[in-house]
């Protein structure tokens, strides 16, 4: 088996074009109780299905790797910190800022590169695969993430992040 730390994929990897910036915290409305439904976010039918289905090739090479929902939540961000600084293979993401703002810059394989300010509680950003992303904090922040795979602190078997050595690798064989 191909270790997944130098594997060509076997399908072009996304570019920055393919994350998507979207309207969270909706709402708030009232309720037929009395109480207040906001919508953190909403998904539709064509990416939920894309990140429920994520490419076979690359999930061989991550055999440990359990796809599912995984809700994680970021807290005690403060202002200068910078997080992220990788990509994954397989994993997708799903990200709404709760509080504070946070700059994220994303980068693909191809030399691009994309700068998403989430500066309000109305924005949202979707990370697909093979994209590349830091994030600074610029207010203490605190993040809500949503992706499709499951894994194991302690077991690193069931890991889908890569850091620069990979994805400067992977640049090189697609910008000649």
């Amino acid at each position: 088996m191909k270790s997944p730390y130098f594997a060509i994929p076997d399908r072009n990897p996304h570019s920055v074009n393919d994350a998507v910036v979207y309207d969270s915290n909706r709402g708030p409305w009232p309720t037929r109780s009395d109480g207040l439904l906001s919508v953190m976010f909403a998904l539709d039918q064509d990416t939920l299905t894309h990140i429920m289905q994520p490419d076979p090739h690359e999930l061989s090479l991550v055999p440990n790797l359990r796809l599912g929902v995984r809700i994680f939540h970021l807290s005690n961000l403060a202002p200068g910190r910078i997080g992220g600084q990788h990509f994954h293979r397989v994993k997708e993401e799903i990200i709404v800022l709760t509080e504070g703002s946070v700059e994220y810059l994303l980068e693909d394989v191809y030399g691009g590169q994309r700068v998403v300010l989430m500066d309000g509680l109305t924005r949202g950003l979707y990370i697909p695969s093979f994209i590349r992303h830091t994030y600074t904090v610029r207010d203490s922040a605190k993040l809500l993430g949503v992706s499709n795979t499951l894994y194991d602190p302690e077991d690193k078997s069931t890991y889908d992040t890569f850091g620069d050595e990979t994805f400067q690798m992977l640049r090189r064989h697609y910008i000649k």
